[in-house]
């Protein structure tokens, strides 16, 4: 296991974790394992534009049934501005066609591929989202 996935496999053995976690590589865009009891996306999403966003939490719907969560760890804002940096905004947009979110639109954007935000939990300059199936 090589690059990404390895350095959190240590990360997750150095905390004394690695018997309540697992680490697959493979790519969001493909089936992922199903059944965790939730899904980590932290830093994802504002890489990538609407249409492949979808298409990644779509994946992590999938995998999570409907007893999962996908948890989105992103900066995002909930007093209806339109993004939190509009510095990180241009500079996504130039290097992956990405964007930042409000938590406005992030929720639009669950909303097409079945979730809704059940918290939000602020993490110093991001927040943790939790995405769910609707009840």
């Amino acid at each position: 296991m090589a690059g990404p996935a390895a350095a959190a496999e240590r990360a997750i053995g150095a905390a004394g974790l690695a018997d309540r976690a697992d680490v697959v590589a493979g790519s969001f865009f493909e089936s992922l394992p199903a059944g965790a009891g939730g899904y980590v996306l932290s830093a994802v999403i504002h890489d990538w534009d609407d249409a492949d966003d979808g298409r990644i939490l779509g994946r992590c719907a999938e995998a999570a049934g409907p007893d999962g969560a996908v948890l989105v760890v992103e900066s995002v804002t909930s007093d209806g501005a339109e993004s939190p940096s509009t510095e990180m905004d241009l500079r996504m947009l130039t290097y992956v066609r990405g964007r930042e979110r409000s938590l406005d639109q992030l929720t639009d954007l669950a909303a097409t591929v079945g979730l809704r935000v059940t918290s939000v939990t602020p993490a110093r300059y991001r927040s943790i989202i939790e995405l769910q199936p609707p009840d």
